[in-house]
Protein backbone atom coordinates (compact mmCIF):
# COMPACT_ATOMS: atom_id res chain seq x y z
CA UNK A 1 0.00 0.00 0.00
CA UNK A 2 2.76 2.45 0.97
CA UNK A 3 4.68 1.62 -2.20
CA UNK A 4 1.55 2.25 -4.23
CA UNK A 5 1.09 5.63 -2.52
CA UNK A 6 4.71 6.46 -3.32
CA UNK A 7 4.26 5.62 -6.98
CA UNK A 8 0.99 7.54 -7.11
CA UNK A 9 2.67 10.57 -5.55
CA UNK A 10 5.50 10.30 -8.06
CA UNK A 11 3.01 10.21 -10.92
CA UNK A 12 1.12 13.27 -9.66
CA UNK A 13 4.30 15.23 -8.90
CA UNK A 14 5.79 14.33 -12.29
CA UNK A 15 2.63 15.38 -14.11
CA UNK A 16 2.45 18.71 -12.25
CA UNK A 17 6.18 19.25 -12.82
CA UNK A 18 6.01 18.71 -16.58
CA UNK A 19 2.89 20.81 -17.03
CA UNK A 20 4.55 23.62 -15.04
CA UNK A 21 7.89 23.35 -16.84
CA UNK A 22 6.18 23.27 -20.24
CA UNK A 23 4.80 26.71 -19.40
CA UNK A 24 7.98 28.14 -17.83
CA UNK A 25 10.80 26.64 -19.93
CA UNK A 26 11.19 26.25 -23.67
CA UNK A 27 10.93 22.84 -25.30
CA UNK A 28 14.61 22.93 -26.31
CA UNK A 29 15.59 23.64 -22.68
CA UNK A 30 13.65 20.59 -21.53
CA UNK A 31 15.49 18.65 -24.22
CA UNK A 32 18.84 19.89 -22.89
CA UNK A 33 17.89 18.87 -19.37
CA UNK A 34 16.72 15.40 -20.40
CA UNK A 35 19.82 14.86 -22.52
CA UNK A 36 22.02 15.76 -19.51
CA UNK A 37 19.95 13.44 -17.33
CA UNK A 38 20.46 10.62 -19.84
CA UNK A 39 24.24 11.13 -19.77
CA UNK A 40 24.19 11.05 -15.97
CA UNK A 41 22.09 7.88 -16.01
CA UNK A 42 25.00 6.10 -17.70
CA UNK A 43 27.36 7.26 -14.94
CA UNK A 44 24.79 6.17 -12.35
CA UNK A 45 24.65 2.75 -14.01
CA UNK A 46 28.42 2.33 -13.63
CA UNK A 47 28.23 3.53 -10.02
CA UNK A 48 25.43 1.13 -9.18
CA UNK A 49 26.67 -1.84 -11.24
CA UNK A 50 24.28 -4.62 -10.26
CA UNK A 51 24.94 -4.01 -6.56
CA UNK A 52 21.40 -3.17 -5.43
CA UNK A 53 19.78 -6.26 -6.94
CA UNK A 54 22.65 -8.51 -5.84
CA UNK A 55 22.69 -7.02 -2.36
CA UNK A 56 18.95 -7.47 -1.84
CA UNK A 57 18.97 -10.99 -3.22
CA UNK A 58 21.90 -12.26 -1.19
CA UNK A 59 21.41 -10.06 1.86
CA UNK A 60 17.82 -11.25 2.36
CA UNK A 61 19.25 -14.74 3.00
CA UNK A 62 21.49 -13.37 5.78
CA UNK A 63 19.17 -10.95 7.56
CA UNK A 64 18.56 -13.33 10.48
CA UNK A 65 22.31 -13.34 11.20
CA UNK A 66 23.32 -9.73 12.17
CA UNK A 67 27.04 -10.47 12.19
CA UNK A 68 27.01 -12.10 8.75
CA UNK A 69 24.78 -9.34 7.35
CA UNK A 70 27.10 -6.62 8.73
CA UNK A 71 30.11 -8.22 7.07
CA UNK A 72 28.23 -8.62 3.80
CA UNK A 73 26.94 -5.02 3.88
CA UNK A 74 30.44 -3.64 4.56
CA UNK A 75 31.92 -5.50 1.62
CA UNK A 76 29.14 -4.46 -0.73
CA UNK A 77 29.39 -0.82 0.38
CA UNK A 78 33.13 -0.75 -0.34
CA UNK A 79 32.54 -2.17 -3.83
CA UNK A 80 29.85 0.44 -4.38
CA UNK A 81 32.14 3.28 -3.29
CA UNK A 82 34.83 2.02 -5.68
CA UNK A 83 32.37 1.83 -8.59
CA UNK A 84 31.09 5.33 -7.76
CA UNK A 85 34.62 6.72 -7.92
CA UNK A 86 35.10 4.96 -11.26
CA UNK A 87 31.84 6.48 -12.54
CA UNK A 88 32.91 10.02 -11.65
CA UNK A 89 36.31 9.52 -13.27
CA UNK A 90 34.63 8.22 -16.44
CA UNK A 91 32.22 11.15 -16.48
CA UNK A 92 35.09 13.63 -16.08
CA UNK A 93 36.96 11.97 -18.96
CA UNK A 94 33.91 12.19 -21.22
CA UNK A 95 33.48 15.88 -20.45
CA UNK A 96 37.19 16.48 -21.06
CA UNK A 97 37.25 14.87 -24.51
CA UNK A 98 33.75 15.65 -25.82
CA UNK A 99 33.02 19.24 -26.84
CA UNK A 100 29.37 18.27 -27.27
CA UNK A 101 29.07 17.28 -23.62
CA UNK A 102 31.06 20.29 -22.39
CA UNK A 103 28.28 22.56 -23.64
CA UNK A 104 26.12 21.12 -20.83
CA UNK A 105 28.82 20.65 -18.20
CA UNK A 106 26.98 22.57 -15.47
CA UNK A 107 23.78 20.58 -15.95
CA UNK A 108 25.64 17.27 -16.03
CA UNK A 109 27.67 17.92 -12.88
CA UNK A 110 24.60 19.18 -11.03
CA UNK A 111 22.60 16.10 -11.88
CA UNK A 112 25.51 13.75 -11.16
CA UNK A 113 25.99 15.16 -7.64
CA UNK A 114 23.16 12.89 -6.53
CA UNK A 115 25.11 9.71 -7.41
CA UNK A 116 27.33 9.79 -4.32
CA UNK A 117 24.32 10.34 -2.06
CA UNK A 118 22.58 7.33 -3.61
CA UNK A 119 25.64 5.21 -2.82
CA UNK A 120 25.82 6.43 0.78
CA UNK A 121 22.08 5.86 1.23
CA UNK A 122 22.53 2.05 1.04
CA UNK A 123 18.86 1.59 0.26
CA UNK A 124 19.42 -2.12 -0.25
CA UNK A 125 19.69 -2.64 3.52
CA UNK A 126 16.22 -1.18 4.03
CA UNK A 127 14.90 -3.37 1.23
CA UNK A 128 16.50 -6.44 2.83
CA UNK A 129 14.59 -5.72 6.05
CA UNK A 130 11.45 -4.94 4.03
CA UNK A 131 11.22 -1.39 5.37
CA UNK A 132 9.06 -0.45 2.43
CA UNK A 133 6.74 1.71 4.51
CA UNK A 134 9.62 3.85 5.75
CA UNK A 135 11.15 4.15 2.30
CA UNK A 136 7.83 5.06 0.72
CA UNK A 137 6.95 7.74 3.28
CA UNK A 138 10.46 9.17 3.08
CA UNK A 139 10.29 9.34 -0.70
CA UNK A 140 6.81 10.87 -0.66
CA UNK A 141 8.05 13.60 1.67
CA UNK A 142 11.00 14.52 -0.50
CA UNK A 143 9.07 14.28 -3.76
CA UNK A 144 6.72 16.89 -2.35
CA UNK A 145 9.70 18.93 -1.13
CA UNK A 146 11.24 18.92 -4.59
CA UNK A 147 7.94 20.02 -6.11
CA UNK A 148 7.61 22.87 -3.60
CA UNK A 149 11.16 24.02 -4.36
CA UNK A 150 10.39 23.90 -8.08
CA UNK A 151 7.22 25.94 -7.79
CA UNK A 152 8.90 28.43 -5.44
CA UNK A 153 12.21 29.12 -7.18
CA UNK A 154 11.90 28.18 -10.87
CA UNK A 155 10.15 31.20 -12.39
CA UNK A 156 11.49 31.77 -15.91
CA UNK A 157 13.75 30.47 -18.68
CA UNK A 158 16.93 31.48 -16.86
CA UNK A 159 16.25 28.99 -14.05
CA UNK A 160 17.06 25.76 -15.89
CA UNK A 161 20.10 25.02 -13.71
CA UNK A 162 18.10 25.87 -10.61
CA UNK A 163 15.52 23.30 -11.68
CA UNK A 164 18.30 20.71 -11.87
CA UNK A 165 19.25 21.53 -8.28
CA UNK A 166 15.65 21.10 -7.07
CA UNK A 167 15.65 17.55 -8.43
CA UNK A 168 18.88 16.73 -6.58
CA UNK A 169 18.14 18.27 -3.18
CA UNK A 170 15.23 16.02 -2.24
CA UNK A 171 17.06 12.84 -3.20
CA UNK A 172 20.24 13.94 -1.42
CA UNK A 173 18.46 14.64 1.86
CA UNK A 174 16.53 11.38 1.67
CA UNK A 175 19.72 9.38 1.21
CA UNK A 176 21.52 11.26 4.00
CA UNK A 177 18.75 10.23 6.38
CA UNK A 178 19.22 6.65 5.18
CA UNK A 179 22.95 6.87 5.87
CA UNK A 180 22.45 8.21 9.40
CA UNK A 181 20.06 5.32 10.22
CA UNK A 182 22.26 2.49 8.94
CA UNK A 183 23.50 1.53 12.42
CA UNK A 184 19.97 0.38 13.20
CA UNK A 185 20.45 -2.56 10.84
CA UNK A 186 24.15 -3.37 10.85
CA UNK A 187 27.56 -2.37 12.19
CA UNK A 188 29.37 -1.72 8.94
CA UNK A 189 33.01 -0.76 8.50
CA UNK A 190 35.23 0.25 5.58
CA UNK A 191 37.60 -2.59 4.83
CA UNK A 192 39.33 -3.53 1.60
CA UNK A 193 40.53 -6.93 2.77
CA UNK A 194 37.98 -9.41 1.53
CA UNK A 195 37.40 -11.66 -1.45
CA UNK A 196 36.22 -9.29 -4.15
CA UNK A 197 35.87 -12.09 -6.69
CA UNK A 198 32.97 -13.83 -4.95
CA UNK A 199 30.89 -10.65 -5.24
CA UNK A 200 32.09 -9.21 -8.53
CA UNK A 201 31.07 -12.03 -10.87
CA UNK A 202 27.34 -12.07 -9.97
CA UNK A 203 27.36 -8.26 -9.69
CA UNK A 204 28.77 -7.91 -13.21
CA UNK A 205 26.19 -10.35 -14.58
CA UNK A 206 23.44 -8.16 -13.13
CA UNK A 207 25.27 -5.08 -14.41
CA UNK A 208 25.15 -6.50 -17.92
CA UNK A 209 21.40 -6.95 -17.55
CA UNK A 210 21.05 -3.34 -16.36
CA UNK A 211 23.23 -2.16 -19.24
CA UNK A 212 20.98 -3.82 -21.81
CA UNK A 213 17.93 -2.36 -20.07
CA UNK A 214 19.39 1.16 -20.07
CA UNK A 215 20.31 0.82 -23.74
CA UNK A 216 16.70 -0.08 -24.43
CA UNK A 217 15.34 2.79 -22.29
CA UNK A 218 17.66 5.67 -23.11
CA UNK A 219 19.41 4.99 -26.41
CA UNK A 220 16.66 6.85 -28.27
CA UNK A 221 17.21 10.05 -26.27
CA UNK A 222 20.99 9.84 -26.51
CA UNK A 223 20.85 9.35 -30.29
CA UNK A 224 18.49 12.29 -30.75
CA UNK A 225 20.71 14.49 -28.60
CA UNK A 226 23.87 13.63 -30.52
CA UNK A 227 22.36 13.60 -34.01
CA UNK A 228 20.36 16.83 -33.89
CA UNK A 229 21.78 20.35 -33.81
CA UNK A 230 19.26 21.56 -31.22
CA UNK A 231 17.14 19.90 -28.54
CA UNK A 232 13.66 20.77 -29.76
CA UNK A 233 13.15 17.23 -31.07
CA UNK A 234 14.48 15.74 -27.84
CA UNK A 235 12.08 17.83 -25.78
CA UNK A 236 9.06 16.87 -27.87
CA UNK A 237 10.02 13.20 -27.81
CA UNK A 238 10.53 13.17 -24.03
CA UNK A 239 7.13 14.73 -23.32
CA UNK A 240 5.48 11.87 -25.24
CA UNK A 241 7.55 9.06 -23.70
CA UNK A 242 7.45 10.35 -20.11
CA UNK A 243 3.89 9.15 -19.52
CA UNK A 244 4.80 5.60 -20.57
CA UNK A 245 7.85 5.61 -18.29
CA UNK A 246 5.79 6.79 -15.33
CA UNK A 247 3.15 4.12 -15.84
CA UNK A 248 5.83 1.42 -15.90
CA UNK A 249 6.92 2.58 -12.44
CA UNK A 250 3.63 1.22 -11.08
CA UNK A 251 4.79 -2.30 -11.95
CA UNK A 252 8.29 -1.45 -10.72
CA UNK A 253 6.89 -0.56 -7.31
CA UNK A 254 5.41 -4.06 -7.00
CA UNK A 255 8.68 -5.71 -7.99
CA UNK A 256 10.80 -3.65 -5.57
CA UNK A 257 8.55 -4.62 -2.67
CA UNK A 258 8.43 -8.33 -3.46
CA UNK A 259 12.03 -9.17 -4.47
CA UNK A 260 13.35 -9.36 -0.85
CA UNK A 261 10.43 -11.61 0.16
CA UNK A 262 10.95 -13.86 -2.85
CA UNK A 263 14.68 -14.14 -2.14
CA UNK A 264 14.03 -14.96 1.51
CA UNK A 265 11.42 -17.62 0.64
CA UNK A 266 13.65 -19.12 -2.04
CA UNK A 267 16.57 -19.34 0.38
CA UNK A 268 14.36 -20.95 3.04
CA UNK A 269 12.87 -23.42 0.53
CA UNK A 270 9.41 -21.95 1.03
CA UNK A 271 8.05 -23.67 -2.05
CA UNK A 272 4.30 -23.19 -1.69
CA UNK A 273 4.45 -19.55 -0.61
CA UNK A 274 7.19 -18.80 -3.16
CA UNK A 275 5.07 -20.22 -5.97
CA UNK A 276 2.00 -18.24 -4.87
CA UNK A 277 3.83 -14.91 -4.63
CA UNK A 278 5.72 -15.44 -7.90
CA UNK A 279 2.47 -16.30 -9.70
CA UNK A 280 0.75 -13.16 -8.37
CA UNK A 281 3.60 -10.96 -9.60
CA UNK A 282 3.56 -12.65 -13.00
CA UNK A 283 -0.18 -11.98 -13.27
CA UNK A 284 0.42 -8.30 -12.52
CA UNK A 285 3.05 -8.17 -15.27
CA UNK A 286 0.28 -8.37 -17.86
CA UNK A 287 -2.04 -5.84 -16.19
CA UNK A 288 -0.52 -2.50 -17.37
CA UNK A 289 -0.14 -3.50 -21.05
CA UNK A 290 -1.05 -0.35 -23.09
CA UNK A 291 -1.61 0.73 -26.66
CA UNK A 292 2.01 1.88 -26.91
CA UNK A 293 4.29 2.41 -29.86
CA UNK A 294 4.94 -0.77 -31.86
CA UNK A 295 8.71 -0.78 -31.28
CA UNK A 296 8.29 -0.37 -27.53
CA UNK A 297 5.63 -3.06 -27.44
CA UNK A 298 7.84 -5.52 -29.31
CA UNK A 299 10.79 -4.75 -27.03
CA UNK A 300 8.63 -5.30 -23.95
CA UNK A 301 7.34 -8.56 -25.39
CA UNK A 302 10.87 -9.87 -25.99
CA UNK A 303 11.88 -8.85 -22.45
CA UNK A 304 8.80 -10.50 -20.97
CA UNK A 305 9.39 -13.77 -22.84
CA UNK A 306 13.07 -13.83 -21.86
CA UNK A 307 12.19 -13.33 -18.18
CA UNK A 308 9.54 -16.04 -18.40
CA UNK A 309 11.83 -18.70 -19.86
CA UNK A 310 14.55 -17.87 -17.32
CA UNK A 311 12.14 -18.04 -14.38
CA UNK A 312 9.93 -20.97 -15.34
CA UNK A 313 12.24 -23.49 -13.65
CA UNK A 314 11.50 -21.90 -10.28
CA UNK A 315 7.86 -20.92 -10.65
CA UNK A 316 4.82 -21.56 -12.86
CA UNK A 317 4.03 -18.13 -14.24
CA UNK A 318 1.64 -18.38 -17.19
CA UNK A 319 -1.57 -16.40 -16.57
CA UNK A 320 -5.03 -17.71 -17.41
CA UNK A 321 -6.79 -16.77 -20.61
CA UNK A 322 -9.45 -14.96 -18.56
CA UNK A 323 -6.91 -12.57 -17.04
CA UNK A 324 -5.32 -11.90 -20.42
CA UNK A 325 -8.69 -11.27 -22.04
CA UNK A 326 -9.81 -8.83 -19.33
CA UNK A 327 -6.53 -6.91 -19.52
CA UNK A 328 -6.62 -6.71 -23.32
CA UNK A 329 -10.21 -5.49 -23.36
CA UNK A 330 -9.33 -2.91 -20.71
CA UNK A 331 -6.41 -1.73 -22.83
CA UNK A 332 -8.65 -1.44 -25.88
CA UNK A 333 -11.01 0.76 -23.87
CA UNK A 334 -8.11 2.97 -22.75
CA UNK A 335 -6.93 3.29 -26.35
CA UNK A 336 -10.38 4.36 -27.56
CA UNK A 337 -10.69 6.91 -24.74
CA UNK A 338 -7.28 8.40 -25.58
CA UNK A 339 -8.23 8.66 -29.25
CA UNK A 340 -11.47 10.41 -28.29
CA UNK A 341 -9.52 12.83 -26.08
CA UNK A 342 -7.16 13.66 -28.94
CA UNK A 343 -10.08 14.22 -31.30
CA UNK A 344 -11.47 16.93 -29.01
CA UNK A 345 -8.56 19.22 -29.92
CA UNK A 346 -7.91 20.33 -26.33
CA UNK A 347 -4.57 21.57 -25.02
CA UNK A 348 -1.95 19.02 -23.84
CA UNK A 349 -2.80 19.35 -20.14
CA UNK A 350 -6.56 19.21 -20.68
CA UNK A 351 -6.21 16.21 -23.01
CA UNK A 352 -4.22 14.23 -20.44
CA UNK A 353 -6.67 15.17 -17.67
CA UNK A 354 -9.75 14.25 -19.73
CA UNK A 355 -8.27 10.95 -20.85
CA UNK A 356 -7.17 9.98 -17.34
CA UNK A 357 -10.56 10.95 -15.88
CA UNK A 358 -12.37 8.42 -18.09
CA UNK A 359 -9.70 5.83 -18.85
CA UNK A 360 -8.42 4.93 -15.38
CA UNK A 361 -11.75 4.14 -13.61
CA UNK A 362 -13.17 2.56 -16.77
CA UNK A 363 -10.20 0.19 -17.07
CA UNK A 364 -10.65 -1.11 -13.52
CA UNK A 365 -14.43 -1.40 -13.96
CA UNK A 366 -13.85 -3.65 -16.97
CA UNK A 367 -11.42 -5.82 -14.99
CA UNK A 368 -13.93 -6.09 -12.15
CA UNK A 369 -16.89 -6.95 -14.38
CA UNK A 370 -14.88 -9.63 -16.17
CA UNK A 371 -13.77 -11.16 -12.88
CA UNK A 372 -10.03 -10.44 -13.14
CA UNK A 373 -8.58 -12.44 -10.26
CA UNK A 374 -5.69 -10.05 -9.59
CA UNK A 375 -8.10 -7.15 -9.00
CA UNK A 376 -10.43 -9.28 -6.88
CA UNK A 377 -7.56 -10.51 -4.71
CA UNK A 378 -6.33 -6.95 -4.25
CA UNK A 379 -9.88 -5.88 -3.28
CA UNK A 380 -10.02 -8.63 -0.65
CA UNK A 381 -6.51 -7.71 0.55
CA UNK A 382 -5.13 -11.22 -0.03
Amino acid sequence: MASGMQTGTRLVCALVTYLYLARILRVDQLGQYDFAATVVSWAALVAGLGIYTYGVREGAKKRDDPEELSRFASEVLVINLASTLLAYLGLAACLLFSSKLREYESLIWTRSSGIIFTTLGCELLYAIHEEHGYLALRNIRFQILSLILLLTYVKDESDLLLYAWTTVVGSAEANLINFLRLRKYCTWSLTWRFSWQKHLLPILVLFANSLVNLLYVSADVAQLGVMTSDYYDVGLYLVASKVTALLKQLLGAVIVVTVPRLACLYGQKGGEFFQKLARQIADLDFAPAAGEALATLLADLVTCLACYFLAKKSARLLPSGKKLASSLLGCLYVYLVCQAALAKGLGPGATVFWAALWAIPGYFVILYLLGNRVLLEFKRGS
